[in-house]
């Protein structure tokens, strides 16, 4: 009898699993038309921020300060990463799989810190309150994000926290100067990454395929957020960007690492 009972009740709670999932399919199916209507334009007007090439008339502050922070985001995303990868991996291997650390580190991760951006933002917190939440989140994202990269060699890599830095010193050089011109303030600003990011590998003896390959992701990254930011700076306080800005960042490392890195057992 106990057993007939239990398998009734296995059974019921099958088709009830079933049955949620057929409706969340069916509501899926119903509202994609809806979701890819919202998402078009959203997109049309990304490509248009991205490759806008009118005056700037951003607040240099925010500007420099998004970059200053993203580049301190870096910093201790990285060493996270390093712990992830060095230290904590066989802590992590018992506990999570490295797909699972993957999905964390690279999407779970960066939006919920965007939503609770948006909610202390909404709150009115000051910007330390949300910076501090930040950076201990990147700290976390970057011990799982080191964790998923801990069998996987490259020759080198640069320094990830130098591209937003230098962006941020070489914006700030040249955005008076400028007035508003928008190639000048991209290719100062762009430029003074590049020129960073080669000096560091000469002088560390660490330029390679692998390392270039890096660095002008790392650039290019920064440019898109640049001009995101020039499109939206008067209506945010940045920290969102700074999000966006480690979130890529961390998303194109694992890549290449994934794609190019040699498997170490």
């Amino acid at each position: 009898m106990a057993l007939t009972d239990t398998y009734g009740n296995y059974q019921r709670e099958m088709e009830g699993a079933y049955n949620d999932g057929r409706r969340a399919a069916e509501r899926y199916q119903r509202d994609l038309p809806k979701m890819m209507n919202e998402v078009q334009p959203q997109m049309k007007e990304t490509m248009r921020a991205v490759s806008d090439t009118s005056k700037v008339s951003a607040p240099p502050r925010l500007v420099i300060e998004v970059f200053a922070w993203s580049g301190m985001m870096a910093f201790v995303c990285s060493v996270g990463s390093l712990l992830g990868a060095y230290i904590m991996s066989p802590v992590f291997a018992s506990l999570i799989s490295k797909f699972t650390a993957s999905l964390l580190a690279y999407f779970v991760i960066p939006i919920a810190i965007h939503a609770s951006i948006k909610h202390k933002e909404r709150q009115f917190q000051s910007d330390n309150n949300i910076r501090r939440m930040v950076l201990v989140s990147s700290f976390g994202q970057g011990l799982l994000a080191g964790y998923t990269i801990s069998q996987r060699y490259l020759y080198s890599q640069p320094i990830a926290c130098i591209t937003p830095m230098a962006v941020s010193f070489g914006y700030g050089g040249i955005a008076h100067r400028a007035r508003g011109d928008r190639i000048m303030i991209l290719g100062a600003s762009l430029g003074a990454a590049v020129s960073a990011n080669m000096a560091v590998g000469a002088l560390t003896g660490q330029l390679s395929s692998s390392y270039d390959f890096l660095a002008l992701g790392y650039v290019t990254i920064s440019g898109v957020v640049m001009q995101l930011l020039f499109h939206n700076a008067h209506w945010t306080r940045g920290h969102t960007f700074q999000n966006l800005h480690n979130a890529l960042y961390n998303l194109f490392k694992g890549m290449t690492f994934y794609l190019f890195g040699t498997y170490v057992e």
